[in-house]
């Protein structure tokens, strides 16, 4: 209970420097005539009815100590894996065992399956193995015309390059239990590291600058993107507003 404490008066606390701040920036800005000359327009500037789409977003922070995420109702951490190429028998059995058992019935388990158009990363790499100048030379060839179809398909039916990158997030909502929270979903966590090792697949912690970089990508699409990058994390603002 003390822990939850702790993170709703980390959360207060967000929520008073995003107001000082906002406040400041009205300030200063209309002591210049000029509320958008400091990067960011003034709440009093926008009509009452229009609706920000960061609110609709739960993050708030991130504790490195207890490496969750604190989100609007509930705490979470998110993962990502490698997508599954093949499967057999046993690998159906081992992920049967993983979620009828390893997820509380209070946590919520959510699955993502991206194809990214920023996939020149990945092409990068396989023109990177090629040997011999010739071997090069195609390779080089190859990767202009590939990255040409990220956006667009190669072919009159739908086949564009796109780079799958695969998530895994699980959360428990606050509630009466909740000094349990933290250490289920450090047991949960390492039940579904240990899952997705004995099927072969690598696995690794997405922080703050990694979601916001996804985010980023996800909601404000770029075309002349071509790579995946990670975003600076500014401690002091919630994370809903840096993703946007």
């Amino acid at each position: 209970m003390r822990l939850i404490k702790q993170f709703k008066t980390e959360l207060d606390r967000s929520k008073k420097v995003s107001q000082l701040r906002d406040k400041f920036h009205q300030q200063v800005g209309g002591f210049f005539g000029d509320n958008r000359s400091i990067g960011r327009i003034a709440s009093t500037d926008l009509p009452d009815d229009i609706g920000m789409l960061c609110k609709e977003l739960p993050y708030r922070q991130y504790d490195e100590k207890l490496d969750l995420y604190i989100n609007q109702n509930n705490l979470g951490f998110i993962m990502e894996f490698a997508p599954l190429t093949g499967i057999n028998v046993k690998n159906v059995e081992i992920l049967s065992q993983l979620f009828n058992r390893a997820f509380p019935e209070e946590c919520t388990v959510q699955i993502i399956n991206f194809a990214s158009p920023l996939a020149c990363s990945a092409i990068d790499k396989w023109a990177a193995l090629k040997k011999g100048e010739v071997y090069k030379a195609f390779a080089r060839n190859r990767k202009d015309y590939y990255s040409r179809y990220r956006w667009s398909s190669m072919f009159d039916e739908p086949f564009a390059i796109r780079d799958f990158r695969c998530y895994i997030s699980v959360s428990i909502d606050f509630g009466k239990k909740d000094k349990d929270i933290s250490s289920k979903l450090y047991e949960v966590r390492e039940q579904v590291k240990s899952s997705f090792k004995s099927l072969d697949i690598k696995t690794r912690k997405v922080y703050p600058e990694d979601l916001i970089g996804y985010c980023q990508e996800y909601l404000s699409p770029n075309k002349k993107q071509d790579k995946f990058k990670s975003q600076i994390w500014n401690k002091l603002e919630d994370l809903n507003h840096q993703c946007v």
